[in-house]
């Protein structure tokens, strides 16, 4: 199961960017208030670091 949750999280930070490039490219990027794309693939990046950061083996 926890292959499924990594796989969920890489594929929702996936669809965040490219949703942020279609906004880029149709050009309804503004300036302020972060959009819902680069929230969500910002969360997914935090996400994905800190389970790194959990599954990985204590230092020596």
């Amino acid at each position: 199961m926890a292959w499924a949750i990594a796989v969920c999280i890489d594929l929702t930070c996936v669809m965040a960017a490219r949703g942020r490039q279609r906004d880029k490219r149709t050009g309804r990027i503004q300036h302020g208030p972060p959009s819902w794309p680069v929230l969500v693939l910002t969360g997914g990046i935090i996400l994905s670091l800190a389970a790194n950061l959990q599954q990985a083996a204590p230092p020596v």
